[in-house]
């Protein structure tokens, strides 16, 4: 399904690679020279990020210090593609000259999960387990600009946590928990909560939290609405359910709060 192969050879390159998968990304670390899909030459450039299509022939001529081979099979991609419908990576592998330049520190990043596909591999990893692990390592690495309605230039990052933004808007009322959310999305739940504490510094259960409360607090003070009715609009079953929730986030109950 998936194979790593580590280059290190600190000498001059002049070859094929050839290897197990069709689908294959090539990441250097270290190293310079020029390489060759197809026959289209690209630069061959320190921190840089090649996507190579399936069937493409593949040659380097330059010198490496440090890289990457990871390649797929074409299972593996096609479920890949299948989860992740908001991610625009799965058509980087449809053109040649697919690349794109890490950011710095990209790569340090990169290798704890690096590292866990190599453990996984070895180990025998579950096929679900591996997909999320290449889906992580695509989302580590890649500064590749994604589009905002409004046009403006995203990181992967900024992307994932302004759908997130969209899906909970319309679904706060009737989902309250991360894997809703991360199934929308292609991602585990455990990766979407990554992100989004890393962007946000909270979990996702916090954010559809927030924005209940935020609707709790608007209904009682700008309607008429008994707590109960508030209660069962924002999907609770039991008035009491919603009342502990609100103090507990607002330190008032809701009759407290609208009395204020």
């Amino acid at each position: 399904m998936i194979k790593i192969n580590k280059i290190t050879r600190k000498q001059f390159v002049d070859e094929d690679l050839v290897c197990a998968y069709p689908l294959r990304i090539f990441i250097l670390e270290k190293g310079f020279g020029l390489i060759r899909i197809d026959g289209q030459e690209l630069d061959f450039l320190a921190g840089r990020v090649y996507f190579i299509p399936k069937d493409a022939s593949l040659q380097i001529r330059g010198f490496i210090s440090a890289a990457y081979l990871i390649s797929i099979d074409q299972l593996l991609y096609q479920t890949f593609t299948f989860q992740s419908h908001f991610n625009p990576q799965i058509h980087l592998f449809n053109s040649a000259s697919n690349i794109f330049d890490l950011a710095w520190g990209s790569l340090e990043k990169i290798s704890p999960t690096m590292k866990k596909l190599e453990i996984e591999l070895e180990n025998g990893g579950d096929f679900e387990h591996l997909n999320q692990l290449f889906s992580l390592l695509l989302i580590d690495s890649n500064p590749y600009p994604y589009y905002s309605l409004a046009n403006e230039q995203l990181s992967f990052k900024e992307a994932i946590m302004q759908k997130l933004e969209y899906l909970i808007e319309d679904n706060f009322k009737r989902h309250r928990t991360s894997d809703f959310y991360a199934k929308e999305m292609g991602l585990s739940s455990k990766d979407l909560n990554l992100i989004c504490k890393k962007m946000t510094g909270k979990l996702v259960v916090d954010l559809i939290m927030e924005r209940l409360m935020f609707e709790a607090e608007y209904l009682l003070l700008n309607t008429q609405k008994p707590v109960k009715s508030i209660a069962n609009t924002l999907g609770f079953f039991e008035s009491w359910d919603f009342a502990i929730y609100f103090e507990k986030l607002r330190g008032k109950t809701p009759f407290a709060y609208r009395g204020k």
